[in-house]
C-alpha cells in the first residue's frame, strides 16, 4: 500500500514530505543511504541533514498523491523557511506510465542509488520517456546520462529563495536573478527580474538592508539581521553601497 512519509527537523521544525509505494524497509534503506552519502536530490534537505537531527513519520492514505499535495500546500513547505519541498514534488504523475503507484520520489531515490535510466525502465516496466520526464524536475542527471541542470520551476520565486538559503550569504536581487539563470536553467520566457524578486521577498520573512543606496537591497537567508551577518556578506554590502 502506498503511504506518505514526513521527515521533520527536530531543531527548527522544518519538514519534507514524500510518498512511496516501496516497503518501508526499502524506502529507509534508499533514503538514509542517499542522505548519509550526501547524494540526495534535495540539496537543502541534504545540507541540513548533516547539521541537525531528524525524525520520520509514516501516514497511510487511500489517496496518497492528493493528500501529499494538500499537506505541502497547507504547511507551506515550498517556502524554505518552513520546509524542504520543491514545486517538482507536486508533479509525480507527469508522463505516461504502465505501473500504478510508482512515484517520482521512488524513482529519484532509485536513480540516486543506481543512476541508470534503463535499469529503472526494466525494473518498473515504465516508458523511457516517462522516467526521463519525471526525473527531469530534479537536479539528477549526470554520469554521462544528461547535463546536470534542473528543470524550469514554475515557482521561480521560491527557487530564488531556496538558492539564497543554500548560499548562506547576502545577495542583491540582481545577483539572485543571475544565479538563477546560470545555475537553474530558468527560461528567459519567465521574465525573471530583480523587481519581481524584491516584490516577492517583501511579503516573506526575509530580512533586507533598509539603505537603498544605489537602488539596491541586500537579502539574507533565515531572517538574520544585517549586523549579524558574516564578513563576506558585509563585504558585499560595502561594495554595493560604495559602487566598487
Amino acid at each position: 500500500m502506498s503511504y506518505i512519509y514526513i521527515l521533520t527537523n527536530l531543531n527548527n521544525g522544518k519538514q519534507f514530505i514524500g510518498k512511496s509505494s516501496f516497503p518501508k524497509w526499502c524506502l529507509n534503506l534508499l533514503l538514509y543511504s542517499e542522505l548519509d552519502k550526501g547524494t540526495h536530490y534535495n540539496k537543502l534537505l541534504q545540507k541540513e541533514w548533516k547539521e541537525d537531527l531528524f525524525s520520520i513519520e509514516y501516514i497511510e492514505s487511500d489517496n496518497v498523491a492528493e493528500d501529499c499535495d494538500n499537506y505541502i500546500n497547507e504547511k507551506n513547505l515550498l517556502n524554505p523557511i518552513y520546509g524542504y519541498n520543491v514545486y517538482a514534488d507536486l508533479r509525480s504523475n507527469r508522463g505516461r506510465f504502465k505501473m500504478e503507484d510508482v512515484f517520482s520520489d521512488d524513482l529519484c531515490l532509485v536513480f540516486c542509488w543506481y543512476p541508470n535510466i534503463q535499469y529503472i525502465v526494466r525494473t518498473f516496466d515504465l516508458e523511457r520517456n516517462t522516467v526521463s520526464n519525471r526525473l527531469a524536475n530534479f537536479e539528477l542527471f549526470e554520469n554521462d546520462y544528461f547535463a546536470r541542470k534542473i528543470a524550469r520551476y514554475d515557482d521561480y520565486n521560491y527557487t530564488s529563495m531556496r538558492l539564497l538559503f543554500l548560499e548562506e550569504k547576502g545577495l542583491t536581487a540582481g545577483q539572485i536573478m543571475d544565479k538563477m539563470l546560470n545555475r537553474y536553467d530558468i527560461s528567459n520566457m519567465l521574465r525573471v527580474t530583480p523587481r519581481k524578486i524584491s516584490s516577492f521577498y517583501s511579503i516573506q520573512h526575509i530580512k533586507s538592508d533598509k539603505d537603498k543606496s544605489r537602488g539596491c537591497l541586500i537579502f539574507y537567508p533565515g531572517g538574520k539581521d544585517v549586523k549579524d551577518e558574516t564578513e563576506s556578506s558585509g563585504q558585499i554590502l560595502h561594495e554595493v553601497q560604495t559602487g566598487k
